[in-house]
């Protein structure tokens, strides 16, 4: 007898290979000569579909980033659909994290997704999307095949991507500034604080970069911190403190700071930057009196950020606690290039330990910078009384 194969689409078999696409319908057709008869089969084409899964940053956050792979999947070819899957920890399988995939675009037939990762030895029963566990622990993701019907799974060994963080994109120069990194693989020790050497470089924006040690916050929290001191060029003694813990970077007013941190789980690199500016800096004197009831304030803003600012005037709020409402007070540049600026206020009527406020809003970085200080008025007795006079307190 003779055997033939057809597709509803496709092409027909020639050499018996038959392409079509999945999902088709094939029918089987067998023509038999003694007795002589015609039967049919029919078969339906399906892919197994398949699971991968990789450690990512998505967003700053670590997470596990899972892709499935299968045609069949697609019922509707002008749609984006979603299929769900499940991920387990081995050492807790029965407290599985869920999440959708989204199809990639109508008709792929390859969904994608992430669930956000937890660095937890401790295997609660929290399904709220995020998957607990520690380093190394084996992952099982699975989802529901329809063609052919059965359970398809993929697992992976678990890692955590990791990343660094600056406090702000702005710094303030001669100001401790804190180096976060974030990355679970790097807990060594469970049962200590572990410290990681070079772990991270840092140092200004087209200079060379240093590697910098880096130290656990606590027993398995997998956060890891270090410092450095941005001090600017020409401006070394601006707000610097001594802290032997912190890096000195050197760098111009405006330039740059940069931090890199690279995964060695395969992870990748992270680089984060930040501009250093000078915060400025507020100085407030009561003048002498004019007469007994009113005195005057003179303020100083100095504030290297501002030498170049068009119309060499800045504002600050000054007020007091009872006497006087919030008043603008424009301070005027002391000379071209300066980064001294200075004004004042005649005529204040303060009331006894009147505390006076200044604010300046500083935009590199940003931040309100304020002094407050306490004005007390002296006391004269009226009439003046005698030399010699003897006064007692009520």
């Amino acid at each position: 007898g003779v055997l033939r194969t057809s597709a509803e689409v496709g092409e027909q078999s020639r050499d018996g290979i038959l392409n079509v696409l999945p999902g088709t319908r094939v029918t089987l057709t067998y023509n038999d000569e003694i007795p002589r008869v015609t039967q049919k089969a029919f078969v339906r084409m399906a892919i197994v579909g398949t699971v991968h899964a990789v450690a990512r940053l998505i967003h700053d956050t670590p997470t596990l980033d899972v892709t499935v792979s299968d045609i069949d999947m697609n019922r509707n070819s002008s749609l984006r659909e979603a299929l769900i899957v499940s991920a387990s920890n081995s050492r807790n399988p029965d407290a599985p994290a869920r999440v959708s995939l989204i199809e990639s675009g109508p008709a792929s037939g390859i969904f994608e997704g992430a669930i956000s990762l937890t660095f937890s030895a401790a295997l609660e029963a929290v399904n709220d999307g995020t998957l607990r566990g520690v380093k190394g622990d084996q992952i099982t993701i699975s989802f529901l095949d329809t063609m052919p019907s059965g359970r398809r799974f993929g697992s992976v060994n678990l890692t955590f991507a990791g990343t660094v963080r600056l406090p702000s994109t702005i710094l303030a120069g001669g100001q401790r500034a804190v180096v976060t990194v974030i990355d679970p693989d790097l807990d060594v020790d469970p049962l200590a604080p572990d410290t990681r050497v070079g772990a991270v470089l840092a140092g200004a924006v087209g200079g060379a970069q240093s590697g910098l040690d880096v130290h656990e916050t606590g027993m398995s929290s997998g956060i890891f911190t270090t410092a450095i001191l941005p001090v600017i060029r020409n401006f070394e003694s601006w707000g610097s403190v001594s802290d032997p813990s912190a890096t000195v970077i050197n760098v111009d007013l405006g330039g740059e700071v940069l931090v890199t941190y690279t995964d060695a789980e395969g992870g990748g690199t992270v680089s984060v930057s930040a501009a250093v500016h000078l915060q400025g800096v507020l100085e407030v004197v009561v003048t002498d009196i004019v007469d007994p009831d009113s005195r005057g304030l003179s303020v100083t803003l100095m504030d290297p950020d501002l030498i170049s600012t068009a119309g060499g005037s800045v504002p600050v709020q000054v007020s007091s606690s009872t006497s006087i409402s919030v008043t603008t007070l424009v301070l005027q540049q002391t000379g071209a290039g300066s980064h001294v600026f200075t004004g004042q206020i005649q005529g204040l009527l303060l009331q006894d330990s009147d505390v006076v406020s200044v604010e300046y809003a500083d935009q590199a970085p940003q931040s309100t910078v304020a002094l407050r200080l306490i004005a007390p008025r002296p006391r004269f007795a009226t009439p003046t009384p005698a030399d010699g006079a003897v006064l007692r307190t009520a």
